[in-house]
């Protein structure tokens, strides 16, 4: 999946309030490589949670931010949306932990060298 459609999955399914426990942690812990979607990450993590009106219509504007330049009708409903983010982050978490283990594995050589 793409950032831009993991960024609009994720607002899509925050504001309607059916995403699983972790997912927005998950988008605005984890960075984009595209510098305006993750411009768009940055407003949205600065957003006060719990959410009141001006948050919401801040994320509205993300929202409406994010989906320029492309046609969203493929996007069934926020239901499939929290799925297929699932998706994208389930990778993000795999590189991650490479990544966690390689370090690992690295300071237990050098302690076990010492």
């Amino acid at each position: 999946m793409d950032e831009q459609r993991y960024t609009v999955i994720s607002i899509r399914a925050f504001l309607a309030g059916n995403g699983r426990k972790w997912d927005w942690d998950d988008f605005t812990s984890c960075s984009l490589h595209d510098p305006r979607l993750e411009s768009i990450r940055r407003r949205a993590m600065a957003v006060d949670l719990p959410l009141n009106e001006e948050g919401e219509a801040i994320l509205q504007s993300l929202l409406a931010e994010a989906t320029e330049g492309r046609d969203w009708r493929d996007v069934k409903d926020e239901t499939d949306d929290a799925n297929v983010a699932f998706g994208y982050r389930w990778w993000q978490r795999i590189k991650i932990a490479t990544v966690f283990l390689a370090l690992v594995l690295i300071a237990a050589d050098y302690l076990w060298r010492r």
